[in-house]
């Protein structure tokens, strides 16, 4: 059946018992000043708090949101990007800025790029490296041999060429990486049962 885009889904065989969507509101997926609103969730005006006195505007600046706070993190949502969503700065606030070890004078002359190439670089000791990738999370330590080239010298085939063996890599089985990704909370929006999506105009 389609739905009032006339968008309708084709399962291959039987249809699901749960359907993630379900749990999706419009406000996850976009905002719009368009957008029809019950009566009561209709807000005033953002400069409605300022009124006629200057000195109203510069003690609820953040006006119409409950504190500064707020405030800031709806500028920042509202400016530059527009790929962020709704879901991802909730996301941000709850496993980020309410976490308890979660301290901003670590944030003190931070830059994105700097951390960033920080991350890339990392080598770290053994020691750390196998420490956070547990066994009891699937992880397994390997080592492989390759087959390299040597700069003016022709071999028959490639498997008369030397070896070089390389040490110190971590997998995880497939089925590990599938049991992880069910832990996690975002889970309740996987879909389960294949389907395709068609559009048909009315």
């Amino acid at each position: 059946m389609r739905d009032r885009f006339g968008l309708y889904r084709q399962y291959t065989h039987s249809l699901p018992s749960f359907n993630p969507d379900s749990l999706t509101s419009v406000a996850h997926l976009s905002d719009s000043a368009t957008f029809i609103q019950s009566p009561d969730s209709l807000a005033q005006p953002w400069w409605s708090g300022f009124g006629n006195s200057v000195q109203s505007a510069h003690t609820n600046y953040f006006a119409p949101f409950l504190n500064a706070t707020t405030f800031r993190l709806m500028r920042w949502f509202y400016s530059g990007s527009t790929t962020k969503s709704l879901a991802e700065l909730d996301r941000l606030v709850n496993e980020v800025i309410l976490a308890e070890d979660f301290d901003r004078a670590h944030l003190q002359e931070f830059r994105a790029l700097k951390e960033n190439h920080r991350l890339d670089s990392y080598q770290g000791f053994n020691a750390d490296i196998r420490s956070s990738l547990s066994n009891s999370d699937g992880w397994k330590e390997t080592s492989v041999k390759i087959r390299i080239p040597a700069d003016g010298v022709q071999h028959v085939s490639e498997d008369e060429a030397p070896e070089f063996d390389v040490p110190g890599l971590f997998y995880r089985r497939p089925l590990e990486v599938i049991k992880a990704a069910f832990r996690e909370s975002a889970a309740e929006q996987f879909h389960l049962t294949p389907f395709e999506t068609f559009y048909q105009p009315s």
